[in-house]
């Protein structure tokens, strides 16, 4: 193994410890948000701002570069913490061949009840679109890149992932709105300009 092989090995699996970690610590707050909701309270998905994605895409495809990191890292971010919602969800919800108690309860390390569980998958109904926080196409596709986006140290690269990303969410219209404000009209939007690496 290249010295460069062996950094890229190491940033990768940096990475999914990170992810791993960041996965127990979003279940744990989303879980307890779910036990103290109200009646008629839900989950919350803050989104990329319309406007800001615009216009970072913008100047990449007339310059080929990547002005405002600061609004890459907050995509990142929120890219990184709407996934891991919604994979947890659909774990949760049983949508996935683990059983969502017994995930539930190894991660809390007590013993959780189909009650609690119940409860949680209520919560994560979503009223303005009339279905649940879940998705069972198309997140593996956005994990994996999500795990190039954040071993990946150049923005421009980072910005060519984040628009992978959003071809998986074109190509899953019930996936947009997590992630963007506007949706798939957004993405259309957006894929008027294709960035391309350099």
């Amino acid at each position: 193994m290249t010295s460069s092989e062996q950094v890229e090995e190491e940033a990768r699996y940096a990475a999914i410890e990170r992810y791993n970690s960041l996965e127990w610590e979003i279940f744990i707050d989303e879980w307890d948000c779910a036990m103290k909701a109200k009646e008629g309270e839900y989950q919350y998905f803050s989104i990329i701002k319309a406007h800001t994605i615009k216009k970072v895409w913008k100047e990449f495809a007339e310059s080929g570069q990547v002005y405002n990191t600061k609004a890459i890292d907050k995509m990142e971010e929120l890219l990184m913490r709407n996934i891991m919602k919604l994979r947890i969800n659909t774990i949760l919800s049983g949508h996935t061949p683990e059983n969502g108690e017994r995930w539930a309860s190894e991660h809390l390390d007590r013993e959780v009840t189909e009650a609690e569980t119940d409860k949680y998958y209520d919560y994560c109904f979503n009223p303005t679109q009339g279905q649940y926080n879940i998705s069972d196409y198309g997140l593996d596709k956005l994990e994996a890149l999500l795990l190039e986006l954040m071993v990946t140290t150049s923005y421009e690269k980072k910005l060519v992932t984040i628009d992978r990303m959003i071809n998986v969410m074109h190509m899953r219209s019930d996936l947009a709105s997590y992630f963007i404000e506007g949706g798939r009209r957004t993405l259309n939007e957006l894929s008027q300009v294709r960035p391309e690496e350099g």
